[in-house]
């Protein structure tokens, strides 16, 4: 690959200054841990090297969090500065300032600035608190960048980074620079946690979504760069670290239902893998994740053909990881192709695929009952959609009960407790088990109103009929589920009886519209659908 290569650093920083606090952390890789239906994101313990990575990430890094004497509330102003001052500063100063000026300018936090990589010190990036806080007081003083209110971060002007931005390009240190930051996000992008075993400390994966938040406008400002660049910086540019901080944050917008942008990020981490990779066994893992993204992504949607092709590809390129060893991921490629078999509506190969699954997962270091979920949600998916519903019942309590023994009955680990009390208010529904049909999809709705927010396609599905609209309205990849949607109101609307023909009638046309730029070959009309057309539009999770 043709990134910048530089030694590794020598020496470790000890200071700790009076004004700022500075603590110690790991390193820390990214890998997506794949598991049916829902996706998690992990910290590992593997090295860099163990994902074929050409860019160290220090042993140490070190973790500025605030200002503790002197800290100006106010925002400071920002004259412009001489021309002269873009020379005249020192080495550390200069490369805190070129990091700087290729991240979103408003908030740059001080968590995110200082993660130390091997590349950033040796392109003189300031590498202990000591000389961290002196460059960033130097550009301070020549008024180049400016503390936030609060002071918990550093900002600058626009114009300043574009000029700083000119001097790089114009020095060929563009691409070292851009290297540079995308290891310091890389480092700060926060991570979720599997919680699969019972004995693991209890932690809410979702409540790192506020920090992911806070680091979105960076990696979207890294986007915007990459995709301006012509070919020659963009294979220069490439690293793994920028392909597995898209796969990340796709799986942030996925977890939070914005497949849209989870699509887009997926988009991305293909245009720089080709950029700057042939296929290689170094590879093969970001293919695989970035295939597995987008097949969930896909199932997620509806898209049946996509979600076939892209499961097929993610679990011939983890075959090919795995080396023929049986490891959790392997697994989770054969479950997540049973959930696009599914979707196709082919059952018996979909109930194969889960089968497989959970035999490697058998046979995986530390395997707990609790791992069974995707086998047992599987299984009783299958049953369901063919209409055996005392068996999908069966294995969703199966699966249900698993939870509440690692997790209690009020579990809020995530969001599957949800998903299982969902669909096993369907089942009971099928079964004219009205009254436990709706405790079940009660507490569905509560376990993901407190575990995800309103917007949330989990909490929309669970929610009244009139207060999911607004969530279906606002993307076109929820066009099956709002038509499906506005049937169903147009059928309260005729069930009432009380002078809502007209709203109901106007309700149907609109679903009917909306199915018609689904199904454009289903010449129907809107008095000839019944509820089925529309339930097969959605997939069954979603509905």
């Amino acid at each position: 690959m043709a990134s910048p290569q530089l030694p590794p650093p020598s020496g470790s920083p000890e200071d700790t200054e009076s004004g700022w606090q500075f603590v110690q952390r790991p390193t820390v890789s990214f890998t997506s841990l794949r598991t049916s239906g829902e996706q998690y994101l992990r910290r590992d313990s593997d090295t860099i090297s163990d994902h074929g990575m050409h860019h160290d990430i220090r042993q140490e890094h070190f973790d500025c969090c605030h200002e503790t004497e002197n800290v100006n509330t106010s925002v400071e102003p920002a004259p412009e500065p001489d021309e002269a001052t873009f020379v005249e500063y020192t080495r550390p100063a200069s490369a805190l300032l070129r990091v700087m000026s290729l991240l979103d300018p408003e908030l740059i936090g001080s968590h995110l600035l200082f993660p130390v990589s091997a590349t950033a010190e040796q392109c003189g990036y300031p590498a202990t608190a000591r000389n961290f806080t002196i460059a960033r007081d130097e550009l301070r003083q020549k008024s180049l960048i400016s503390l936030t209110p609060g002071g918990n971060g550093l900002c600058m002007q626009r114009h300043i980074q574009d000029e700083v931005v000119t001097q790089l390009q114009a020095n060929d240190q563009f691409c070292v620079f851009f290297v540079v930051v995308v290891e310091m996000v890389a480092a700060s992008w926060p991570s979720g946690v599997t919680l699969q075993r019972p004995d693991e400390s209890p932690q809410n994966r979702y409540s790192r979504w506020m920090n992911c938040e806070g680091l979105l406008p960076h990696v979207l400002k890294l986007k915007q760069t990459f995709e301006g660049m012509d070919n020659v910086d963009a294979k220069t540019c490439t690293t793994h670290h920028l392909v597995l901080l898209s796969i990340e944050v796709a799986w942030y917008y996925f977890e939070r239902s914005n497949y849209l942008q989870a699509n887009a990020l997926v988009d991305f981490g293909f245009l720089a893998y080709a950029q700057a990779y042939k296929y290689s066994p170094q590879t093969v893992p970001l293919l695989a994740d970035l295939h597995g993204t987008r097949a969930a992504t896909a199932i997620q949607t509806g898209e049946q053909q996509s979600a076939i092709s892209n499961a097929e590809m993610q679990l011939a390129y983890q075959r090919q990881v795995s080396n023929n060893q049986l490891t959790s991921r392997l697994a989770n490629a054969h479950n997540e192709l049973g959930n696009a078999l599914l979707i196709n509506w082919r059952f018996a190969e979909a109930a194969a695929s889960f089968d497989i699954g959970a035999s490697i997962l058998q046979f995986t270091p530390g395997f707990q009952r609790l791992d069974s979920y995707s086998y047992l949600v599987g299984h009783g998916t299958v049953f369901y959609m063919k209409g055996e519903h005392d068996k999908a019942f069966d294995r969703f309590e199966r699966a249900l009960g698993e939870r509440e023994k690692a997790y209690g009955q009020d579990d809020r680990e995530g969001i599957r407790s949800g998903e299982l009390l969902y669909a096993l208010g369907n089942v009971c529904n099928a079964q004219g088990r009205l009254d436990d049909s709706f405790a079940n999809f009660r507490l569905a709705l509560k376990n993901f109103q407190e575990t995800v927010d309103s917007h949330h396609s989990s909490t929309a599905k669970a929610a009244l009929l009139h207060q999911v609209l607004p969530v279906y309205e606002s993307a076109p990849y929820y066009r099956p589920q709002l038509a499906r949607v506005h049937f169903k109101i147009s059928q309260v609307l005729n069930a009432q009886c009380m002078n809502n023909a007209w709203d109901a009638q106007a309700s149907l046309n609109y679903a009917w519209d909306i199915r018609r730029l689904l199904v454009p070959g289903d010449m129907r009309s809107p008095l000839d659908l019944e509820e089925e057309d529309f339930d097969r539009l959605v997939v069954l999770w979603a509905r």
